[in-house]
């Protein structure tokens, strides 16, 4: 059986994987857009696609940050 997943979806996970990368890198220094950007790849024209989905990918608080950086 094979995997198959939105490119919504994909975008979406690594936006949360880029997240997890940079809080584990960077601590309590404040996150921002381009990081996230430069490390997921994601653009910010598909941000809108994005946003409902995060729920899905990660814990309520995380996507409550998530959202609060990209918006």
């Amino acid at each position: 059986e094979r995997y198959y997943e939105t490119y919504e979806e994909h975008w979406t996970r690594r936006l949360v994987w880029a997240y997890q990368k940079v809080k584990a890198e960077c601590g309590k220094a404040p996150i921002y857009w381009v990081d996230l950007r430069r490390i997921s790849g994601v653009k910010e024209r598909n941000l809108s696609k994005i946003v409902p989905l995060i729920h899905k990918y990660t814990d309520k608080k995380t996507a409550r940050i998530i959202r609060q950086i990209i918006e």
